[in-house]
Protein backbone atom coordinates (compact mmCIF):
# COMPACT_ATOMS: atom_id res chain seq x y z
CA UNK A 1 0.00 0.00 0.00
CA UNK A 2 1.61 3.32 -1.13
CA UNK A 3 0.12 6.79 0.90
CA UNK A 4 0.64 10.22 -1.05
CA UNK A 5 1.91 12.92 0.46
CA UNK A 6 0.24 16.51 -0.89
CA UNK A 7 2.66 18.97 -2.32
CA UNK A 8 1.33 22.72 -1.88
CA UNK A 9 1.66 24.86 -4.69
CA UNK A 10 5.18 25.37 -6.03
CA UNK A 11 6.48 21.92 -5.03
CA UNK A 12 7.01 19.33 -6.25
CA UNK A 13 4.55 16.25 -5.43
CA UNK A 14 6.00 13.01 -3.98
CA UNK A 15 5.24 10.32 -2.22
CA UNK A 16 6.12 8.16 0.79
CA UNK A 17 5.66 4.86 0.68
CA UNK A 18 4.43 2.53 3.82
CA UNK A 19 5.55 -0.98 3.36
CA UNK A 20 4.28 -4.02 4.52
CA UNK A 21 5.97 -6.29 7.07
CA UNK A 22 5.81 -8.82 3.62
CA UNK A 23 7.76 -5.91 2.48
CA UNK A 24 10.23 -5.56 4.46
CA UNK A 25 10.71 -8.91 4.55
CA UNK A 26 11.77 -9.20 0.82
CA UNK A 27 13.45 -5.89 1.21
CA UNK A 28 15.58 -7.40 3.85
CA UNK A 29 16.43 -10.76 2.27
CA UNK A 30 17.44 -8.63 -0.88
CA UNK A 31 19.98 -7.00 0.96
CA UNK A 32 21.89 -10.55 1.60
CA UNK A 33 21.14 -11.17 -2.19
CA UNK A 34 19.70 -14.36 -1.15
CA UNK A 35 17.16 -16.89 -2.75
CA UNK A 36 14.17 -17.47 -0.74
CA UNK A 37 14.76 -20.94 -0.54
CA UNK A 38 18.03 -20.02 1.50
CA UNK A 39 16.73 -16.94 3.51
CA UNK A 40 13.73 -19.72 4.75
CA UNK A 41 16.30 -22.22 5.76
CA UNK A 42 18.55 -19.22 7.59
CA UNK A 43 15.11 -18.55 9.29
CA UNK A 44 14.55 -22.24 10.40
CA UNK A 45 11.16 -22.38 8.50
CA UNK A 46 10.21 -24.34 5.24
CA UNK A 47 10.27 -22.33 2.19
CA UNK A 48 6.82 -22.73 1.62
CA UNK A 49 5.87 -21.01 5.00
CA UNK A 50 8.56 -18.26 4.19
CA UNK A 51 6.93 -17.81 0.59
CA UNK A 52 3.67 -16.71 1.87
CA UNK A 53 4.67 -14.39 4.63
CA UNK A 54 6.55 -12.34 1.90
CA UNK A 55 3.36 -12.82 -0.15
CA UNK A 56 1.97 -11.07 2.17
CA UNK A 57 -0.87 -14.24 2.62
CA UNK A 58 0.11 -15.58 5.62
CA UNK A 59 2.19 -13.84 8.49
CA UNK A 60 4.58 -15.88 11.19
CA UNK A 61 2.56 -16.86 14.68
CA UNK A 62 5.67 -14.86 16.58
CA UNK A 63 6.40 -12.03 14.15
CA UNK A 64 9.14 -10.88 17.01
CA UNK A 65 10.94 -13.65 16.81
CA UNK A 66 11.18 -13.79 13.43
CA UNK A 67 12.58 -10.18 13.24
CA UNK A 68 15.22 -10.91 15.36
CA UNK A 69 16.40 -13.91 13.11
CA UNK A 70 15.82 -11.74 9.86
CA UNK A 71 18.57 -9.06 11.94
CA UNK A 72 20.66 -11.85 13.02
CA UNK A 73 21.04 -13.03 9.61
CA UNK A 74 20.82 -9.54 7.79
CA UNK A 75 21.94 -6.97 9.91
CA UNK A 76 18.33 -4.81 9.12
CA UNK A 77 17.26 -3.85 12.03
CA UNK A 78 14.42 -5.94 13.94
CA UNK A 79 13.05 -2.56 15.06
CA UNK A 80 12.28 -1.27 11.00
CA UNK A 81 10.82 -4.90 10.08
CA UNK A 82 8.34 -4.45 12.97
CA UNK A 83 7.56 -0.76 12.05
CA UNK A 84 8.87 0.44 15.03
CA UNK A 85 11.56 2.75 13.13
CA UNK A 86 10.49 3.76 9.54
CA UNK A 87 14.18 4.34 8.00
CA UNK A 88 14.77 1.58 5.26
CA UNK A 89 18.13 -0.40 4.97
CA UNK A 90 20.28 0.49 3.97
CA UNK A 91 23.80 -1.14 1.97
CA UNK A 92 26.88 0.62 2.73
CA UNK A 93 28.21 1.26 -0.34
CA UNK A 94 23.98 3.36 -0.94
CA UNK A 95 24.90 5.46 2.16
CA UNK A 96 28.64 6.15 0.85
CA UNK A 97 27.04 7.58 -2.07
CA UNK A 98 24.58 9.03 -0.30
CA UNK A 99 27.08 11.44 1.94
CA UNK A 100 28.59 12.81 -1.03
CA UNK A 101 25.22 15.02 -1.31
CA UNK A 102 24.84 18.40 0.56
CA UNK A 103 21.45 19.66 1.55
CA UNK A 104 21.34 22.01 -0.82
CA UNK A 105 21.45 19.53 -3.87
CA UNK A 106 18.62 17.74 -2.04
CA UNK A 107 16.72 21.17 -1.55
CA UNK A 108 17.71 23.74 -4.54
CA UNK A 109 16.51 27.08 -4.27
CA UNK A 110 13.74 27.31 -7.05
CA UNK A 111 14.44 28.86 -10.30
CA UNK A 112 11.94 31.53 -11.88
Amino acid sequence: MLGVMAATQGEVSAFVPQWTFADKLRKARLTVDMPQARFAEELGVSPAAYSQWESGRNGPRNVVHVARRVEAVTKVSAAWLLGLYEEGPRPAERDRDLRKYTAWDLNPEPTD
